[in-house]
């Protein structure tokens, strides 16, 4: 027995959101030189990021007032000369706030 015809075909869907943007590897010709130095009177290989204790070979990312490990997740403070922590750095997210909030006002009175 033939088919005739077959299905109908679909409407084409409407999306609202905007596509996600993906993250983009950064190629950096010299990236080896964040790593090492070598001091110029003895000869010597000078490392200049700390390695992770829990996984050799990687080493950790150096943040304001601590150091990460992006593999294990293990994490360090910086201390000062007493031995306490490093304040954590102020963010500058209040005029991004205020922004926002200025935009928040302008769509309510618009849908009065």
């Amino acid at each position: 027995m033939p088919l005739d015809g077959g299905k109908k075909k679909r409407k084409k869907k409407k999306y609202e959101t905007p596509k996600k943007i993906k993250h983009k590897h950064l190629k950096r010709p010299k990236a080896l030189l964040e790593y090492f130095t070598v001091d110029e009177q003895s000869g010597k290989v000078k490392r200049l990021k700390q390695e992770s204790p829990n996984s050799a070979g990687s080493y950790m990312a150096e943040h304001a007032d601590r150091y990460t490990c992006g593999k294990t997740g293990s994490m360090f403070y910086k201390l000062t000369e007493k031995g306490d922590r490093l304040p954590i750095p102020k963010q500058k997210k209040a005029a991004a706030v205020v922004k926002v909030k200025a935009v928040e006002a302008k769509k309510k009175k618009k849908g009065k």
